[in-house]
């Protein structure tokens, strides 16, 4: 059970900062952010409003940097923010960003990649009202002859492509990393770079499911599939190298268990034991004297 504290709380803030001001994407603090956010039962709301805040900004590397980190705490733990994404609050601020004129063309693409994912995820047990406008606002503004807009939002097989390519080589990186540790000599929870290409594999999994419902290339979908699959794969491994970790430790556990009951019991047996009979300790002088008293 985790401890909640402000101090985890001003945590969040401080690392979801120093991460959307980077040049380009840590996935290390991501994950940090992803694993503080999980141990503080208000962390989910505080991440969502600042990261809220941050999409609204200006530059465009922040916002990109921004949704990147938000696709991240909704792949790790989609319950935890299940009322944050679906805030009405929440919808009418990305409602907003897609209505800018002043939206970056790679901003938009990845706001509307976001947004496709996010309906599709809690489409059935929330309310994705909020979402679907913004959804909307962004086909209506794909319809207007914008410069650069219009251009990257009909180019979909090229997106896709990238999607793909950038998949295969996160879980070629997650398999040989996991293939080069054993999960009985260090805990693969902790290994930093595991832990970022998990989560990079992870989100690219649930991008690629979005695509997948929506795409009509047989091409592209069966490149789409099998990428999947690869991923799917890398999963598999990395859960049954924790789980081979958890049997290692409860093996361990045990077998330290079973050395100290021996300890204890051999003292035990060892206290109960009577003295060794000494003719020449004072208590059998005193003994001898007092039977030859009676005599």
């Amino acid at each position: 059970m985790f401890l909640f504290s402000k101090k985890s709380s001003s945590e969040i803030t401080s690392r979801i900062e120093q991460t959307v001001n980077e040049e380009t994407v840590d996935w290390t603090s991501v994950f940090e952010i992803c694993k503080l956010v999980s141990q503080n039962k208000t962390g989910a709301k505080e991440a969502r409003k600042l990261l809220q805040k941050k999409m609204m900004d200006n530059n465009p590397r922040i916002q990109m940097t921004s949704l990147e980190i938000m696709n991240a705490l909704i792949e790790n733990d989609w319950r935890t923010m299940q009322t944050e994404v679906t805030a009405k609050s929440f919808g009418e601020d990305l409602c907003r960003l897609a209505s800018s004129k002043s939206i970056d063309p790679t901003v938009m693409v990845k706001l509307a990649e976001s947004l496709d994912s996010w309906i599709v995820r809690y489409q059935g047990v929330s309310k994705t009202e909020a979402l679907v406008k913004a959804q909307e606002e962004i086909v209506k503004q794909a319809t207007i002859p914008r410069r650069g807009i219009r251009q990257s939002l009909e180019q979909p097989e090229m997106n896709i492509r990238e999607m793909i390519e950038v998949a295969k080589n996160s879980a070629q990186v997650l398999s040989q990393t996991l293939s080069f540790t054993d999960p009985t000599k260090e805990d693969i929870s902790k290994n930093t770079l595991i832990q970022e290409f998990y989560a990079k594999c992870k989100h690219a999994q649930t991008a690629l499911k979005a695509q997948l419902e929506t795409c009509q290339d047989p091409d592209l979908n069966t490149d789409m599939l099998n990428t999947f699959y690869e991923l799917d794969h890398c999963f598999k491994t990395y859960e049954s190298m924790l789980e081979q970790q958890m049997v290692y430790r409860a093996m361990i556990d045990s077998q330290t268990n079973h050395r100290t009951t021996q300890v204890e019991s051999s003292t035990s047996s060892s206290s109960m034991q009577p003295s060794a009979f000494n003719p020449f300790s004072d208590d059998y002088q005193v003994q001898h004297s007092l039977t030859k008293n009676q005599e």
